[in-house]
């Protein structure tokens, strides 16, 4: 089996059966380096779709990466995308969980990979059926977090998705404050000016 379609088989069962395919992802035991590594493709990625859209589709209210380059976007969602990672180890471990980083590290990689995925379909089918592009944006964001949330509940070792879900929503309380302190340190005015 090619390294494609793998990827590919990954991906769907990622949608069919997230519990199982998180099991088998983990199971390969990645090294560090090719796990950070990959949430620097997902960044990079990420970053490219967003600007590729941007050109595609200009108007009025079109936010250019906030002020930001391909470069610095990319940047800033790998920083982002490590917080997190760090957040839900952390958080995790605090209610009983038992994932690393590497398991966090390759857990969010993968989620951000299947999210672009989800995207590329959204645009495809905004384009052709504009019309079913924001039911079908809803349905993605409850299929995107129950993926995670299996995710999560198999890279900690928890025996219920409540408890994962409770490391989502502490982990975004968490982070949130954080951010806020560090605009706070900054001196960054609501507007992105310095104050």
């Amino acid at each position: 089996m090619s390294f494609g379609t793998t990827i590919r088989e990954l991906v769907l069962q990622s949608f069919r059966d997230p519990s199982t395919a998180a099991h088998r992802l983990l199971a390969l035991r990645l090294d560090p380096a090719i796990l950070w590594l990959g949430l620097v493709l997902v960044s990079v990625l990420n970053a490219l779709l967003f600007f590729a859209l941007q050109l595609a589709m200009p108007g009025p209210g079109n936010m250019g990466g906030m002020g930001m380059g391909p470069v610095a976007y990319a940047g800033t969602t790998a920083a982002a995308l490590a917080a997190c990672v760090v957040g839900l180890t952390y958080v995790g471990r605090a209610l009983g969980g038992q994932g690393d980083i590497g398991a966090m590290l390759l857990v969010v990689s993968w989620l951000q990979f299947v999210g672009l995925v989800m995207q590329v379909v959204l645009v495809v089918v905004g384009l052709a059926l504009p019309m079913l592009a924001m039911g079908l944006t809803i349905g993605f964001l409850f299929i995107s977090l129950w993926i995670t949330l299996h995710f999560l509940s198999v890279g900690h070792g928890f025996s219920s998705l409540l408890r994962a879900f409770a490391v989502v929503f502490l982990t975004a309380i968490v982070l949130s404050f954080a951010l806020s302190f560090v605009i706070s340190a900054l001196g960054i005015a609501p507007q992105g000016m310095p104050m």
